[in-house]
């Protein structure tokens, strides 16, 4: 409700003014609606001997806050968070002046996933437990695929290779590669050993020191290496310069 005002009138004893009753019922009446809003709004008790970081000031009754009452509390299954750069699994944040830091772990595990559309140099070992769709990989240790890995540039590994499904638009420069999937290439590949028991598909060239396949090998390119075993159809569109070849299909060679 508004303020009731007295009227005083324009001079003394004004007859327009308000009686001595009307005015102190006004007053009344404001005391009333202002004494409503503090009692709901005002501090009712105050604990003589507060907690740390809460002083009571007597008798005013003055509350000073000194401490940071709130908190809060962080927990991540895969990063490192921490209030510094040795972080955990779990931190809790108990002052404005403290700083939260979250960092990749070294060793990251458990990912079902893994979309990148740029590049993924890996210095360690790379384990995925699902798929990976990757633009270029570059690692120096070992990939480790449970479902299938699909890169749609260039692999450089100086590890190995262990995949279900394989895939490389670009070219592929692997230690060894073991899949029991399909490997396709549209690029080059170029390694150590090649064991697939499925196919073996390369539109550019295959420099690889043993291949081992239980399906067919394609190669519109040329396939350079030292074994070729295969249990279906070996067909090179290019020219295949292997020591020795096994196979219980068929040989077609376009080229030499």
């Amino acid at each position: 409700m508004a303020q009731r005002n007295i009227d005083f009138g324009s001079f003394p004893d004004d007859p327009d003014a308000d009686a001595i009753r009307t005015a102190f019922q006004k007053v009344q009446q404001n005391f009333t609606e202002v004494y409503a809003g503090v009692e709901t709004a005002a501090v009712s008790s105050i604990n003589k001997t507060p907690g740390a970081g809460i002083t009571v000031s007597q008798p005013t009754g003055n509350v000073i806050v000194t401490a940071n009452i709130a908190t809060l509390q962080v927990h991540t299954s895969t990063l490192s968070i921490g209030r510094d750069a040795n972080g955990n699994t779990d931190t809790t944040i108990t002052q404005s002046s403290q700083t939260l830091w979250i960092d990749l772990p070294a060793n990251i595990s458990n990912v079902s996933n893994i979309n990148l559309a740029g590049y993924a140099n890996i210095q360690g070992t790379l384990t995925v437990v699902g798929n990976s769709n990757v633009g270029n990989l570059g690692v120096s240790g070992e990939i480790i695929v449970t479902g299938n890995a699909n890169i749609a540039g260039n692999i450089s590994l100086t590890g190995n290779v262990t995949v279900n499904n394989f895939s490389a638009t670009g070219n592929a420069n692997i230690g060894n590669i073991g899949t029991a999937g399909l490997i396709t290439a549209t690029g080059n590949i170029t390694g150590g050993n090649l064991v697939t028991g499925g196919v073996l598909s390369v539109t550019g060239n295959a420099n690889i020191g043993n291949i081992g396949t239980a399906g067919l090998i394609t190669a519109t390119g040329n396939i350079t290496g030292a074994n070729l075993v295969t249990s279906g159809v070996l067909s090179v569109t290019g020219n295949a310069n292997i020591g020795n070849i096994g196979t219980a299909g068929l040989i077609t060679a376009t080229g030499n």
